[in-house]
């Protein structure tokens, strides 16, 4: 837990724009490393870690590990939610695959573009384009 309270820390760091610091590599590596060794531990169970591990990996440059480590995430939101229906746990699939399809238009990836803004649009109410 630790390790995935040090890597939210760094990606609100390296997001604020009012803070001086290093360069974005230097504060991004230490992240990188212990939630690599954690996803490695704990990954089969751990969706909010894997989707830490993915922006970290987008902030690198890394995308395409981005978009994998992400898509892990939904798969194991996908089956807490089927278990649970927890409300909480739709909002953190909603974000992660709006986060998909934003790497996706990144890459130029269209049809996961359209494939995630998709379920996306399916979670809202029906009333919210009102």
């Amino acid at each position: 837990m630790a390790d995935l309270q040090f890597a939210s820390r760094v990606l609100v760091t390296v997001n604020d724009s009012n803070t001086v610091r290093a360069p974005t590599t230097d504060i991004l590596l230490p992240a990188f490393f212990i939630l690599g060794r954690h996803s490695q531990l704990f990954s089969a169970s751990d969706g909010w870690g894997l989707h830490t591990f993915g922006l970290i990996c987008e902030c690198l440059g890394k995308l395409e590990q981005d978009v994998e480590y992400i898509n892990c995430a939904i798969t194991l939101l996908e089956t807490a939610y089927e278990e649970k229906e927890d409300p909480i746990v739709e909002c953190q699939f909603v974000i992660a695959r709006t986060n998909v399809a934003r790497l996706c238009l990144r890459l130029q990836g269209y049809e996961g573009l359209l494939t995630s803004f998709e379920n996306v649009l399916g979670l809202l109410p029906e009333d919210a384009g009102a």
